[in-house]
This record gives structure tokens, sequence and C-alpha cells, in this order.
């Protein structure tokens, strides 16, 4: 039989090869803050290791993420007029008597955090900076407020920024204060400057 067309047949068949093909996923980029849970964020800070600075040590965070900044204000009593360390980490609870390990009836640093990889974010004067070096944080009775745009928010290890559920600890305790020799420090710091002495889960308020 003497095809009359054999450019229609050829196209036709091409045509059909196309459909038997499976096309390519197309994948969306997002953005490093459009992966953030956005929303406003609260941590009632309460006292740890109260035998050190009392049941003085309370105050509150308040966080907020929004589609391109993250801010927050936080502030606390204490009567103790040292610098306090103050992190948010991967750490779901806060720790108890519980997590003495040691026996000396203190909670001290690695106690609470395990290690330094739980630290997620170092509430200091400078959130784009991941840094031990020249840390600036706030002293005594303090009241602290930053943001910054989430694409230069420093996270540890560029972990994902899921706050809820997760502790805020404080640490700092008066440098005159007599400490076991059991207890641990953070980097280069006093054992004193190093305990926990607040500590509060984030929970999403709206």
């Amino acid at each position: 039989m003497k095809i009359k067309n054999p450019l229609l047949v050829l196209m036709s068949l091409v045509g059909i090869m196309a459909c038997g093909k499976e096309k390519p996923p197309t994948t969306k980029h997002i953005s490093f803050y459009e992966s953030f849970e956005t929303g406003q964020f609260r941590a009632i800070l309460r006292p740890l290791n109260n035998q050190l600075n009392g049941w003085i040590p309370n105050g509150v965070a308040d966080i907020s993420i929004s589609n391109k900044e993250f801010k927050i204000k936080s502030w606390l009593d204490d009567s103790a007029n040292v610098t306090h360390r103050q992190f948010v980490t991967m750490v779901s609870k806060c720790p108890t008597i519980s997590n003495d390990s040691n026996g000396d009836g203190l909670i001290d640093f690695k106690e609470a955090f395990q290690s330094t990889k739980k630290i997620l974010i170092p509430l200091d004067s400078d959130l784009s900076i991941y840094s031990e070096e020249n840390p600036q944080y706030p002293k005594g009775n303090f009241n602290y407020e930053q943001k910054i745009d989430l694409n230069k928010l420093q996270l540890q290890n560029n972990m994902g920024l899921e706050l809820n559920g997760k502790a805020l600890i404080v640490l700092g305790t008066s440098i005159s204060k007599d400490l076991p020799n059991s207890v641990s420090s953070f980097e280069n710091a006093l054992p004193q400057l190093s305990i926990p002495i607040a500590c509060g889960i984030i929970k999403k308020i709206n």
C-alpha cells in the first residue's frame, strides 16, 4: 500500500513517543526564610539552680518571625549583676535535678545542654555571627531586644528554625559563689558564668 503523506506519519510517530516519556518534576526554589515557621512565640523564664540565685530569676522572652524578619524581646529580673548568656536551644525540655548526673546538687552547663551542638541561637548583640570570641550578652536585670533579616540569622550548623517546644536557657550567677569543681564551664567562661539560672519552653501563642 502506498503511503500518501509520509511526513504526516512521521510526525504522528514522534508525538506518540513523546507522550510515552515522563516529564521531569518541576522544583520550586524555597528561600532560607520561607522554610521557617512564622508567628508569635513566647517563653516564660523560671528559676533553675535556685540555691544559687534564689527564686528571683523570672522573665519572659517574646519572639516574632515574619516572612523576612526575626525579632526577640526578653527581660529577666535577677539580683546578680553578672553577664547572662542566653540561648535558644535544641533541648525540648527545661532541665531538672534528674539531669544532675554527677550528683553535686547542681545542674551545670553540660548536664543541661549535653553539648554545645544543642545551641541553636546565641542571643547576644549580633545575631548574624555564631561566635564566642567576643560575645556581648546582657547583664543583671536586663531588657534585651534584637531583630534581624532571616537570611542573615546565623544558626548552629544551619539547622532549621522550628522554635515551638524548644528551651530558652539563661546562664550566670555571681562570681563570688563557691561552686564545686565538678561544675562544668561553657567554652572559656568561669563556671559561675556558665551555670543555668533560668529556663523556659518556647510556645507558639497565635
